[in-house]
């Protein structure tokens, strides 16, 4: 490709999101851009967003990979035109889409049986959320090993989700599509997201669990009924637990308060190029050589992820198992229109402590599950 060229590679940091995300602001503020390739995904320019107050900072300072026609006619034109019309990462394409997730509600239909619950759909609705909480306190009240709805532990991962798929999900219009951002809705939406908590909570179906970190550990242990993830977990499942047991894991899609046209999930950028960075155009060359190349392709099969790659193997799924399923089911129900709960939750969140890792909506949500705090009581603790 460039065999003159000198390739130094460094590590940021730890490697975690939000270090990546202070490097990528300490090249913009300090105007020394260092790097040429950075990390990145939804959660770092989140985060390099929130820092400079700037949600287009993208536009500003990455390589905006739509100019180059080579490079987007590797990936399906659904995929060009959601990246265009999105707005996303500032109304850039950084990279190449090198992972795929959806969202979805993992569910144990063995648990399910034994307490008497099974999903009509491939959708879990707020009523079956409902069904299942009072199978469980049915069920609870005689049984010897109690089962929960759904993990609250430590990472509190499960009702943060739940919370920010409700609430994104009653942003919407008529045909499903996002409304613009406007304080009456949002707050609406959070009402009526938190009064649905309220209404899980009344069956007692929650049970604490301080010493877990994770709750997919619950999951896996069989202490809970419903893991609240992505369909990333595949591999994880399969390796801690086998093939064997995933046999009866099924996947659904998460409960809304209204019906969407998009789905809940990501498609992911693991890497951008600085636009002012000190070899971009190299930068740029070697990030087309990985989505050009056949790794991406054969990774992307191999971890059974979406890669948006024209021809991707996912266009037809010929196995038949529930995780196939699932993702056939989202496909044609959506195709490629989808939306990030996790960022769009915090854009549209009516004030200044959005649904991710904040103690603050932790302590409520637990508060409301748990400890008998109201909706009403928690909604007025958030808008002040």
């Amino acid at each position: 490709m460039n065999p003159d060229a000198e390739v130094v590679f460094s590590k940021m940091d730890t490697g975690t999101d939000r270090e990546a995300a202070d490097e990528i602001c300490r090249m913009i503020e300090t105007g020394q851009f260092t790097k040429d390739i950075v990390r990145m995904n939804t959660y770092i320019y989140r985060d390099v967003a929130q820092k400079l107050n700037d949600w287009e900072w993208g536009r500003k300072h990455l390589h905006d990979f739509l100019e180059e026609p080579d490079f987007i006619e590797l990936y399906r034109p659904k995929l060009v035109e959601w990246t265009k019309d999105r707005g996303r990462c500032g109304g850039i394409w950084p990279g190449p889409y090198l992972e795929t997730k959806y969202a979805c509600i993992w569910f144990n239909a063995e648990l399910g049986e034994k307490v008497g619950f099974v999903p009509e759909g491939m959708q879990l609705s707020m009523e079956d959320l409902l069904s299942a909480a009072q199978k469980l306190h049915e069920y609870n009240r005689i049984a010897e090993k109690k089962i929960g709805l759904f993990g609250l532990c430590n990472a509190n991962r499960s009702t943060y989700r739940i919370l920010r798929r409700l609430f994104t999900s009653g942003l919407v219009d008529e045909d499903g599509n996002l409304l613009p951002p406007d304080e009456a809705p949002c707050r609406e939406s959070l009402r009526e997201t938190l009064r649905y908590f309220e209404k899980l909570a009344a069956f007692d179906a929650f049970f604490l669990c301080p010493d877990k970190r994770d709750d997919i550990e619950l999951f896996m242990n069989e202490e809970v009924l419903f893991l609240p993830s992505y369909t990333e977990r595949y591999f994880s499942m399969l390796d801690r637990n086998g093939a064997e047991w995933l046999e009866h894991i099924q996947l659904l899609e998460s409960p809304q308060l209204k019906p969407t046209n998009f789905a809940f999930g990501e498609f992911e950028h693991s890497w951008a190029v600085m636009e002012n960075g000190p070899n971009r155009d190299l930068g740029a060359a070697f990030l087309k050589h990985i989505a050009k190349s056949q790794m991406q392709a054969e990774s992307m099969e191999g971890a059974k992820l979406q890669s948006g790659l024209r021809g991707s193997f996912f266009a037809e799924l010929q196995t038949k198992s529930h995780f196939n399923t699932y993702i056939s089911y989202m496909i044609e129900k959506y195709q490629d229109n989808m939306h990030e709960a996790y960022v769009e939750s915090a854009r549209y969140w009516p004030t200044s402590n959005p649904p991710y890792n904040s103690p603050f909506i932790k302590e409520l949500l637990y508060g409301i599950l748990l400890d008998g705090l109201s909706a009403d009581e928690a909604y007025g603790k958030i808008i002040r």
